[in-house]
């Protein structure tokens, strides 16, 4: 069983506690402020609770999520690196031409450093991309080793067997080349890989200006992220990044153009750093850097074991200017975690303390969650009113 609480304070005031508890496949949440006991959901039959809440394809939904399955599913070894690289990168190779390649010289910033690099850069069309994706599902149709492996992560997540069979998968890679041949491309594709004394340390994925991805490392650092330049030109914005660097990492979310300078450039400025036996992450958004003091930073501090035991802290920090003052909320969670020769029982959580969705007709309980969710929200904002956001 494992247990853990979010407790929401005034300085040493508690305004709002939420605790959760894992017991057995049964995980449960509890707000007292609204009601008396957990609420949760029991790991197991899942699929037939998704379907009798009326949520479609439920069949693909596995009967129990395995957690520690999840962590062997992106593993791949050196062995079966080397035979996915032997096997499918000459199909992308051999779809290329000689005049889709280009050289040249650029200067890069790497954190704080002028790096020169030579950049290998390749343009590829809409009909290049089509015929690539197809060659591949073709191609992995019928390879039984990699089908084979794919079949059996599929087994691990629990689908069903048109997942874990090789045969309907295939079936399903048949349907996917279909989606493949018809699908809109309207987009050219341009990679550039930037190498120094004979080491990739910047690769750039990008569509069209539109669609950007970058991966940049060094000797202390390495980033990845997604970014999309244009605020004005799309009505989504979705930024994923995964950061380990010791260096700041700056990514415009719009072009800076004439029209865009007029309404402010967004920015999200991503910091790790190593200190001691402590991890200090950093993430700074500014949604207008013309008002650059208007700002939110998280800050998460996580602390290796240190005589058997560690502290880690997460801070979220709001400045907002209005007339020419700048307001500052600050939200801290401090946890610190020791080992203790006395262990405190935890909660076991079953029907008579706890209200499983497995255990009730789904317009019973899609009515009491909508309920719970909603004094849930009325009580949290009440709560951070408090604290001056409201």
């Amino acid at each position: 069983r494992t247990y853990s609480e979010a407790i929401l304070k005034n300085g040493d005031i508690d305004l709002f506690k939420v605790s959760c508890i894992n017991s057995g496949d049964i995980y449960g949440v509890k707000c007292d402020e609204i009601f008396p006991n957990y609420i949760g959901i029991q790991n197991s039959n899942l699929n037939q609770l998704v379907s009798n809440f009326g949520i479609a394809d439920s069949n693909n939904i596995p009967s129990k999520i395995d957690i520690d399955a999840f962590g062997n599913l992106i593993n791949i070894n050196q062995d079966e690196t080397e035979y996915l690289k032997e096997v499918y990168f000459p199909i992308i190779i051999n779809k290329i031409q000689k005049d889709q390649y280009s050289q040249k010289i650029e200067s890069i910033q790497i954190g704080e450093e002028t790096i020169n690099c030579n950049v290998y850069s390749l343009v590829l069309t809409s009909d290049d991309i089509k015929s690539i994706l197809r060659d591949i599902l073709s191609n992995l149709k019928l390879d039984e080793q990699t089908m084979t492996k794919i079949c059996n992560k599929f087994e691990l997540l629990g689908m069903s067997s048109d997942y874990t069979e090789v045969s309907n998968l295939q079936i399903k890679i048949d349907e996917l080349i279909k989606i493949v041949e018809n699908m809109q491309i309207n987009d050219n594709i341009e990679i550039s890989v930037y190498e120094n004394n004979n080491k990739v340390i910047k690769t750039v994925f990008t569509m069209n200006e539109k669609f950007i991805i970058i991966y940049s490392k060094n000797d202390n650092s390495k980033t990845i992220s997604i970014e999309i330049p244009s605020i004005d030109k799309l009505n989504n914005i979705q930024s994923n990044i995964v950061n380990d660097t010791n260096t700041n990492e700056i990514i415009d979310l719009n072009k800076v153009t004439e029209e865009t300078k007029q309404n402010g450039n967004s920015k999200i400025v991503l910091t790790n750093q190593e200190l001691n036996n402590t991890t200090i992450q950093n993430i700074q958004i500014i949604p207008n850097v013309n008002n650059e003091t208007q700002n939110a930073n998280i800050t998460i501090n996580i602390q290796s074991v240190q005589n058997e035991s560690f502290s880690n802290s997460y801070n979220l920090t709001f400045n907002m200017s209005e007339d020419e003052h700048i307001n500052i909320i600050t939200v801290n969670y401090d946890t610190n975690t020791s080992k203790n020769n006395q262990i405190e029982e935890i909660e076991e959580l079953n029907a008579s303390n706890t209200a499983i969705a497995n255990n009730y007709q789904p317009d019973e309980y899609k009515a009491f969650l909508k309920t719970w969710s909603d004094l849930f929200k009325e009580r949290l904002i009440e709560k951070i009113s408090i604290l001056g956001f409201y």
